[in-house]
C-alpha cells in the first residue's frame, strides 16, 4: 500500500494538538465523539448532528504565479475575489468552536494577502486549532515575511516546489525563479535554526507529465535543502475543469516502487509520503470510511464566504454549494451552509442512492 502523507512532527504532535484543542475548548470533543459514531451508522441512517472539525479557509484567492496544473492559471486574473478580512475570519472561527484544523491556504499564495495573514495564524495557535499553511516561498524575504511567518507558530508549513532544475521549474511554476525561491527557504531555515525553533516545514511536488521523471531528484534536492518531512502529490488535481486531467499521471506510476522510495528515506530519518486521491474512494460501498470525507468533516471557504466541495476543486465559480435558498443574507456563515439542505443533498450525493456530481467522479472508483 502506498504511504500517505503525516504531519509534521508525527501522528504523536499532531494528536496531542488535538488533546490540547479539546481541553481548550471541551464542546470539540464532544462534537468530535459525534462525528466518530456516526460515520460507522448505515448511510440510511446518516444525518449531520455534528459540525465540521476542519476548515481550509483563505486569507485571499489571489496569486503571483501562474503554474501549469493550478486552476489560477484559468482566470483572467491571477485574482478570483476580494480579501477575505480580519473581523471576517475572527467571525468564522469563533462561531466554530468544534473546529480543531485549520488550513489556512487560498487557492493561491497566502502571503500576497499582508500581515493580516499572520494575525489569522497567530490567533488560530492562540486557540490551539491545529494550524497548516502551503507557501510557493517567492515572497519570504519580502518584508521579512519569513520571520513573521515563523513567529506565528504553524504547526506545519508547506512549501511548494516541484522540480530542483531551473528549466523545469521554471516551465512549471511560471513566474517564479528556483534559485530565488532556494534562496528564501535557507533563510526560512536558518532563521528557524538562529531561533532555537522547531522548523515546521514540509516540501510538496506535485508530479505531473512535466517533471514525473524527476522524482529521486526532487527528494534529494529538498533534502539538501534541510527538509525531513516531503510530500509527492501524485495525481494532480484536475480542479473539475476536464483540461486539467491531461497532468495526471497517477496511472503511469508504479506503487510498489513509489513504497520503496519511501522505506529508503525512511532509513535516513526523512519522512516521504504521497498525496494520492483519483480512483481512491467507492462510491456504492456502504461503508461511509471508504468515502471522501470532505463532505462528512471538512469545509473549504472561499475568501468571498463562497463554498467549493474541496481544495480539488478550490473555485466556487466552477463548482459550489450554495447558501440555504431561505436567507437573505448577500453571504451565509460557514455553520448556516453546513447545516443546509443543499449541504445535506451534497453529502447524499456520496451514499450508493445518489448522484455523484461530475466534479467528484475522479476521485471514485466506481462513479
Amino acid at each position: 500500500m502506498i504511504p500517505f502523507v503525516k504531519p509534521v512532527g508525527g501522528e504523536s504532535a499532531y494528536l496531542g494538538q488535538r488533546e490540547k484543542r479539546f481541553n481548550f475548548s471541551p464542546p470539540s470533543k464532544v462534537n468530535y465523539h459525534k462525528y466518530l459514531e456516526m460515520i460507522k451508522v448505515d448511510p440510511s441512517e446518516f444525518t449531520c448532528n455534528y459540525k465540521p472539525w476542519k476548515y481550509q479557509l483563505e486569507p485571499n484567492s489571489s496569486c503571483n504565479l501562474s503554474c501549469t496544473m493550478c486552476a489560477v492559471s484559468e482566470w483572467k486574473t491571477q485574482k478570483r475575489a476580494p480579501d477575505l478580512s480580519l473581523d471576517q475570519f475572527h467571525t468564522v472561527i469563533r462561531e466554530n468552536e468544534c473546529l480543531l484544523e485549520l488550513n489556512l491556504c487560498p487557492l493561491g499564495e497566502p502571503l500576497m494577502r499582508g500581515d493580516d495573514y499572520f494575525e489569522m495564524g497567530k490567533f488560530a495557535r492562540s486557540q490551539e486549532i491545529w494550524t497548516r499553511t502551503v507557501t510557493n516561498a517567492t515572497l519570504l524575504a519580502v518584508n521579512e515575511n519569513y520571520k513573521k511567518m515563523a513567529a506565528v507558530g504553524f504547526n506545519e508549513i508547506v512549501i511548494s516546489i516541484d522540480s530542483f532544475d531551473d528549466a523545469e521549474y521554471a516551465s512549471i511554476r511560471r513566474g517564479s525563479n528556483l534559485s530565488k525561491v532556494l534562496s528564501n527557504v535557507e533563510l526560512f531555515h536558518n532563521h528557524f535554526v538562529e531561533q532555537s525553533i522547531s522548523i515546521p516545514t514540509k516540501l510538496n511536488a506535485v508530479l505531473t507529465t512535466s517533471n514525473k521523471d524527476s522524482l529521486y531528484k526532487i527528494i534529494q534536492g529538498g533534502v539538501d535543502l534541510g527538509f525531513t518531512n516531503i510530500s509527492i502529490t501524485v495525481d494532480s488535481f484536475n480542479w473539475g475543469i476536464e483540461s486539467f486531467s491531461k497532468n495526471n499521471v497517477y496511472d503511469q506510476l508504479d506503487v510498489n516502487a513509489l513504497s520503496a522510495v519511501s522505506s529508503d528515506w525512511g532509513k535516513q530519518g526523512i519522512n516521504v509520503g504521497y498525496v494520492l486521491t483519483t480512483n481512491r474512494f467507492l462510491h456504492k460501498s456502504p461503508d461511509l470510511h471508504q468515502k471522501c470525507s470532505w463532505p462528512f468533516s471538512s469545509m473549504y471557504i472561499g475568501s468571498d464566504l463562497r463554498y467549493p466541495p474541496c481544495c480539488h476543486v478550490g473555485d466556487p465559480d466552477v463548482f459550489e454549494i450554495l447558501p440555504p435558498q431561505a436567507s437573505s443574507k448577500d453571504v451565509c456563515s460557514p455553520l448556516e451552509v453546513w447545516f443546509s439542505s443543499s449541504y445535506d443533498q451534497f453529502r447524499r450525493s456520496h451514499f450508493s442512492s445518489g448522484n455523484l456530481p461530475d466534479v467528484c467522479k475522479a476521485c471514485y472508483v466506481d462513479q
